[in-house]
This record gives structure tokens, sequence and C-alpha cells, in this order.
């Protein structure tokens, strides 16, 4: 009967598809889609729990609004981030969290132009929630990057590398220091 609350979060480059959420006729909040003259074909993306019912939020979308991300209720009772792709954003992919066990919360909340990358939050293995990155161009690959910890071990490793790379260039002094060629 088109009552009850909406917002929209997200729209499409050209501004054809918008993207947020919806009260159901279940009571639940659903992402949902706006298309078509004036927005008025409405979609719902649905959850990731296997009877689609529980909340689901839609917070980003690509430039061409053909994949969306948000974050979702799954049968674990957990909120997961989440991406709809795929015809009329019938696929879901469920992108975990940066647990071990893929335990907790995740949400995305922004999507690149091109699709191809998502950024949000995720819980890790001591509790915190840290921000994301996730790759989208292999969704059933697709699991966070946990930004800070990578930046951490990047450093780490060109500090090794240049530490390693210094004792190959004095070892090969001493190998070659008594070889003279004219």
């Amino acid at each position: 009967d088109n009552t009850g609350f909406s917002s929209a979060n997200a729209v499409s480059g050209d501004g054809s598809l918008v993207f947020g959420q919806a009260d159901n006729d279940n009571g639940e909040m659903h992402a949902t889609a706006w298309s078509g003259s004036g927005w008025a074909t409405k979609t719902d993306l649905g959850t990731l729990k296997s009877d689609n019912s529980g909340w689901s939020y839609a917070n980003a979308a690509s430039g061409d609004g053909s994949v969306v991300g948000g974050y979702s209720d799954n049968d674990n009772g957990e909120s997961h981030a989440i991406v709809w792709s795929g015809s009329g954003w019938s696929t879901k992919t469920d992108l975990g969290t940066l647990k071990t066990d893929n335990s907790g919360y995740s949400s995305v909340l922004g999507i690149s132009a091109d699709g191809n990358f998502a950024v949000g939050s995720a819980d890790n293995d001591n509790g915190d929630r840290r921000a994301a990155v996730w790759n989208l161009r292999n969704l059933n690959n697709a699991r966070p990057t946990d930004t800070a910890n990578t930046r951490a071990s990047l450093s780490l490793l060109s500090a090794d590398t240049a530490s390693l790379l210094a004792q190959r260039a004095r070892a090969a002094e001493n190998l070659l220091g008594g070889c003279r060629a004219d």
C-alpha cells in the first residue's frame, strides 16, 4: 500500500537507478532498487537468509548501478557485507568478515565507479571493527582486506627486503673482492 519507511542512499551515475531500503509487507526493512519512469519500479533486493526474511540495507552502487553493496542479515543471525549483482541484482554475495571463522559484522559503505572494489568495515579476530576493502573482480573469492594491517605488513616487508638486498650486496662484494679482471 506504499506506506512505511524508506530511504535512498545511492544513485547510479546517470540518475536512472536509486538504491536504499524500504519497509516490506512483513514489517522488515529490505534493500530496494528504484528504477523506471519516475523511479516507480521497486525491486526488493532481498537478504542473505535462505528464507529471504530479516533486514538488508543498500548503501552504495557502481556508476552504472549494476553492482550494489550494503549489509544483510544472514542465517547465523549476523549482519554481513553483501553485494547484489547480475540480472535484476538477483545474485547475492556474502562478503564475509575479517574473522577466521567468518563470524561477526561487516558492511559495504562504498563501491568504486567501475564496480571492481568495495570499501567498508568488518570485525576481526581481536573483536575490533576495521576498515576493509573487497576486490569484487572475482565474487567467488571476495574476502576483505584489513587496510591498516596491509599497510603495516607492506612497511615491514619493504624494510626486510631492503635489508636482504643490502646483505646480498655485501656477500657479492666479499665473493668478488679478490677477483679482478682487466
